[in-house]
Parts: structure tokens; C-alpha cells; sequence
């Protein structure tokens, strides 16, 4: 067996092999990386669930790329367990992405601080209850889904038929064509948004990005892939944030409407003489839903900045510029 830089590294000698067994080889290395970050998820170190989700995002990204040369012998469900295990750790990440906007905001006025001092009571119960059903669901379902992902990459089958030449594409060819493919759907995907700053078109293209990026990641620096990588990465961020300060506006929108649907309930039932009033002291509901409201203002505003940063630094030619950069990185793969 290759040693472990080699199964995470598209090294020469690999390039040369047969595409299926090289995809399978990077596949395993990528398998073992997802093993080690939940190690450190079950044993609570503080990054492991981020980690988690990248090394589980790096492994899902690599087998859809290479699905022709995988589809021998990886099986559809293995794939879908690996994606219900991956959407199993959305709710603990986004607690915590809402929960870390929460504590950078300063100079908030007394009515907002109130709602935070709310609100970052309720995330924190969130992240820990979201914490804990993920690491039950992972726990329970990902060395299964380990275990059989390790036994499909261990071999791959060939069929020919008689009367034709037997021929296996080496991987060389197979990654040229594979890294020239997403570097058109991630262009497509970001000219989609130069027009429009839709929630749904931002989170399209930065996953598109975020998988071109992974497909140039194992090679090495010598074909030049190191800047492309730093510039996806840069770009993934900055939709990436785009897309997280809409997510935290919609969160606290949606408090907002709920908390105005209570009152709205807690007055009517008290005026119909259904609940008696309390007699106690009463919180303003108003001044709870001022303070979310500015909560909401401010994230939107977190939004705008991160995406303004992205259209200003990604036009049609900038990208067409780093489309360009990743063909001659192709070519240059692909002739060995």
C-alpha cells in the first residue's frame, strides 16, 4: 500500500496508474482523514466537529467527482449514508456560526444587548443538545458506513468485450478531465450571481467552488495548483460568509415573528379572560423584538459586506483568468 502522504497527494506515479485504482487510493486517504476527526469528535477537542464536517466534505466531493471510476464497486447507499451523516452535523454548526456573531457584535444598544444576553442562552442549549444528537447519530452510523466505504475502495473490476482493444484511462487523463469539467460548472455557477445576490445562487456557487477547490488540493506544487487553491479558498470564504450572515438574519427574523405570534396569542387569551394576567411584572415584548430586530439589521448588513467584497474582486474576466489558469493545469496533467 502507498504510505499516507501518497494516498492524499496525486504524486507522479499515481497519475500514471489506472484511473480507477489512483481515485481509490486518494479515496482511502481521504476515508482515514474522516476517521481521525471523529477521534477527536468523540473526544470533544473544541475544532473536531468543523473538522469533521471538512474531512467528510473533502471525501463526498472526490467520490462524486470520480462516480464512473467508484460505481463498480461503491455502493449508492454507502453514498447516501455519507450524506445523512453530513447533514446530521448542520444544526450544531450553524448554533455555533450564529452563537460567534453574537459575541463579535459590540456597542449594542441596551435593548439589543438584552435580546443577545437571550439569545446566546438559547444558541449555547442549542449547540449542546445539537452536539449531543450528532455525536449520537455519528457515532452509531459512521464506522458502519467506514467500514464498508474501506472494503468497496479495496478493488475494482474491468469487463471487456472480445472485440475491442482493452484500454483503461490513467488517471492523468481522467483528473485533467475531471478539474476542466468543475472549473465550468463553478464558472457557471458564479456567472449565475453576477445579476442577482439570491441566498440559494450564492450557496450554489460557493459549493462549486468549494469542489473545484478539493479537486485541485491533492496535486502537487509543481503543476501550479497552490495559487488556483488559495484563490477558491478566498472566494469560497466570502460566499461563504455571504451566505451564513443571511442564514443568522433568517434566524432572527424567524424569533422575531415567533416571539410577536406569542404575544400576540398571550394577549388574546388574556383578554378573553381564558389566562388570567399574572399581576407579576411584565417584560415589554416590544423591546425584545427592537433588539432581535437590530440583531437582524446587523447580520444583514454582514452579508452585504461579504458579498460586495466578492462581486468587487470576481468579475466574468477574473474568473475566465482563473478558468484559464486551471486548463494549462490540466494540460499540464494530463501530458504526464
Amino acid at each position: 500500500m502507498p504510505d499516507q502522504d501518497q494516498q492524499r497527494r496525486l504524486t507522479p506515479s499515481l497519475l500514471e496508474m489506472p484511473a480507477p485504482h489512483a481515485v481509490r487510493v486518494i479515496a482511502s486517504g481521504l476515508l482515514e482523514d474522516v476517521r481521525a476527526a471523529h477521534a477527536r469528535f468523540e473526544d470533544d477537542d473544541a475544532d473536531a466537529l468543523h473538522d469533521l464536517r471538512v474531512a467528510m466534505r473533502r471525501l463526498r466531493s472526490w467520490l462524486r467527482a470520480f462516480r464512473p471510476e467508484l460505481s463498480d464497486t461503491v455502493r449508492g447507499r454507502t453514498r447516501r449514508k455519507l450524506s445523512a451523516l453530513a447533514s446530521a452535523t448542520n444544526e450544531a454548526r450553524d448554533a455555533e456560526v450564529a452563537l460567534a456573531f453574537i459575541e463579535r457584535q459590540t456597542a449594542l444598544p441596551a435593548r439589543a444587548r438584552a435580546a443577545a444576553r437571550a439569545m446566546v442562552g438559547e444558541l449555547q442549549k442549542s449547540c449542546e443538545d445539537a452536539a449531543r444528537d450528532t455525536r449520537r447519530a455519528v457515532g452509531r452510523d459512521l464506522p458502519k458506513a467506514a467500514r464498508a466505504l474501506s472494503s468497496q475502495l479495496e478493488s475494482w473490476w474491468e469487463c471487456h468485450r472480445i472485440e475491442e482493444p482493452v484500454s483503461v484511462r490513467p488517471m492523468s487523463a481522467v483528473f485533467a478531465d475531471a478539474i476542466r469539467h468543475q472549473a465550468r460548472r463553478a464558472q457557471s455557477a458564479l456567472a449565475h450571481i453576477d445579476t442577482t445576490s439570491k441566498a440559494d445562487d450564492v450557496h450554489r456557487a460557493r459549493i462549486a467552488a468549494k469542489r473545484l477547490r478539493y479537486l485541485l488540493e491533492p496535486l502537487g506544487e509543481e503543476l501550479g495548483a497552490e495559487e488556483p487553491v488559495r484563490l477558491l479558498r478566498s472566494m469560497q470564504q466570502q460566499l461563504g460568509d455571504a451566505r451564513d450572515a443571511h442564514r443568522i438574519a433568517t434566524r432572527f427574523v424567524r424569533e422575531i415573528g415567533e416571539r410577536a405570534a406569542r404575544d400576540a396569542r398571550g394577549r388574546a387569551l388574556t383578554s378573553s379572560g381564558i389566562v388570567p394576567e399574572d399581576g407579576g411584572e411584565r417584560r415589554d415584548p416590544a423591546t425584545g423584538r427592537a433588539g432581535l430586530t437590530e440583531l437582524a439589521r446587523r447580520a444583514h448588513a454582514a452579508r452585504e459586506t461579504a458579498y460586495s467584497e466578492f462581486a468587487a474582486q470576481w468579475g466574468k474576466a477574473e474568473m475566465a483568468a482563473l478558468v484559464e489558469r486551471i486548463d494549462d493545469i490540466a494540460a499540464r496533467v494530463a501530458a504526464g
